[in-house]
């Protein structure tokens, strides 16, 4: 739907993204840390319109990177979480297609809230940490 407020431009519409789109693998739970793997392929959707003369992983999807083991983790055992929000987040360097990620988060404790330091780390550089709030749906 066209709104008068928007620029109405040439550029294709792009697919809604979601976390589905979160290329996420080899999900672990070690000492009271949830990790995981992850690749961008160059054809990933989280790069459409960003940047287009350099593919650069967006803030976001980085940052949304950082809480999917996590989530997926709880959901599996039947504990949905929610992420109320984020502090403390610093993006450290770049992310490019085809790196490999390496993301860790802490586990959530028996509380029905907590403030979880994760990290995301490429060839053992930081690319982000922070925390997020999480609480139980």
């Amino acid at each position: 739907m066209w709104s008068p407020m928007l620029k109405k431009t040439d550029q294709p519409i792009h697919e809604v993204i979601s976390r589905t789109h979160l290329p996420l693998f080899d999900l672990q739970e070690t000492d009271g840390q949830i990790k995981a793997k992850a690749r961008f392929s160059a054809d990933a959707i989280w790069f459409q319109g960003h940047f287009p003369s350099i593919r650069i992983l967006p803030c976001v999807a980085v940052t949304a990177l950082a809480v999917e083991p996590l989530l997926r983790n709880s959901l599996a055992k039947g504990r949905p979480l929610k992420i109320k929000g984020f502090s403390r987040v610093r993006i450290k360097i770049l992310t490019f297609p085809d790196e490999p990620l390496d993301i860790a988060i802490e586990n959530m404790p028996p509380d029905r809230e907590a403030e979880l330091a994760f990290e995301v780390s490429c060839r053992g550089a930081k690319v982000c940490q922070g925390k997020a709030l999480v609480a139980e749906q």
